[in-house]
């Protein structure tokens, strides 16, 4: 899953090299597995702070609370043109 973003991202940058936007790429992940729930997010945001809040924002059956505890990871840095953090792709288990 992230060697494609890496990838993906990698490819963002040569196109807008000329923006210094200072955002991380994260991932966040819990383990509580259940239906109907997300799972985890790779995020783009400014702190874990954030990261954590657009988890909970986006919650499904899996509550706003699992994301308090959930183990959130630095990938990189960010260097597209979007300026305001956001969720790039999630794992989703559909029940």
């Amino acid at each position: 899953m992230k060697s494609s973003i890496v990838h993906n991202l990698e490819l963002c940058a040569v196109f807008y090299s000329q923006i210094n936007n200072k955002m991380k790429i994260y991932t966040i992940e819990h383990e509580n597995f259940a239906y109907d729930s997300y799972m985890g997010h790779v995020v783009v945001a400014n702190s874990e702070e954030e990261v954590r809040q657009l988890a909970k924002e986006t919650s499904a059956d899996e509550g706003k609370d699992v994301w308090d505890n959930a183990k959130v990871e630095e990938c990189g840095e960010y260097t597209c043109h979007r300026t305001e953090p956001f969720i790039l792709m999630s794992d989703f288990r559909a029940g």
